[in-house]
This record gives C-alpha cells, sequence and structure tokens, in this order.
C-alpha cells in the first residue's frame, strides 16, 4: 500500500528512517483508538503487515525488515508510506485502519487530498483517493519538537 499525503506534510517515519535507516512498523502503523466508529468498521491494518524474521534467524536484521531485504514500512521519502501486506482477509473485506503522525503545515486547510494505491509484484491493482484524515491529537513532535498532528486513515 502507497499513502502519499498532501503537499507540505510529512510523515514521522521519515525522520526515524533517516536516523536508523529502517522504520519499526509497530511505531508507525498504530491501532485507532477502541470503541470508535472506525475501529468497529474497519480491521487494524497492523496486524496484516509483512512480519520481519525471528530475531533468532540468520536472516534478521532488524525489526523493519522482512526475510528477504525489503522494508515492512517504508518511509524514505517525507510524504509517501509504503507499507507491505501479508495478506487480507473476508472479514475486513479489505477495508483497514490505522493511526501515525505526521508533521503538518501548521493549519490545516483544503485541499486535504490523500492518494492511496495497492499493487502485488509489479502490477498496480487499485488506487483511489480519501478525502482527509481524522486528527486524534495536535501539539508537539517528541522527536523534532515541530507541530504535528497523530491522525487515523480509513
Amino acid at each position: 500500500i502507497k499513502i502519499t499525503a498532501p503537499t507540505n506534510h510529512t510523515f514521522e517515519c521519515y525522520y526515524v528512517f533517516g536516523n536508523l535507516s529502517f522504520v519499526d512498523p509497530a511505531e508507525a502503523v498504530r491501532p485507532i483508538v477502541q470503541g470508535t466508529r472506525d475501529a468497529e468498521l474497519f480491521g487494524y491494518l497492523g496486524e496484516v503487515l509483512e512480519q520481519p524474521p525471528p530475531t533468532t534467524s540468520q536472516d534478521f536484521s532488524n525489526v523493519g525488515m522482512t526475510a528477504d531485504g525489503r522494508r515492512i514500512v517504508d518511509c524514505s521519502q517525507p510524504d509517501e508510506m509504503l507499507i507491505a501486506v501479508d495478506f487480507t482477509d473476508l472479514r475486513t473485506k479489505g477495508r483497514y485502519s490505522f493511526q501515525t503522525t505526521v508533521y503538518t503545515p501548521g493549519e490545516i486547510r483544503p485541499p486535504n487530498m490523500w492518494s492511496i494505491e495497492t499493487s502485488a509484484g509489479d502490477g498496480p491493482i487499485d488506487s483511489g483517493a480519501t478525502g482527509g484524515f481524522q486528527v486524534y491529537y495536535q501539539g508537539t513532535s517528541s522527536i523534532s519538537g515541530a507541530g504535528c498532528a497523530q491522525i487515523w486513515i480509513s
């Protein structure tokens, strides 16, 4: 899954990636608050992500890499988050949600359009857009001290 943020928005995991050269999927793709409408309607994306090999395996390099060396969450670009999904199930009908942190340009104004693309192998499956996100928390980042928002993407 490729999620592209609106102009001047930066995923917080971009800064983590710059420091560590990988992203912990559990930190970048977090569950939304239980008891909310979205939590009831959508599956949690973190449950279906690709997994790293066991830490005892010779293929283990870090929590953010698969056994074949692919990033589980790729935040190498400031306005893009690439997420490696292992499987989907019939229960969710392919509908998932998660929470992440995004640096915002101050006041969030239209256009607030996020593009979402899915692909398998080298071929695209679907693409579309969502009219935005729900702001869960707005404040200051613990990483950079800059203004940020924790958002839900469904």
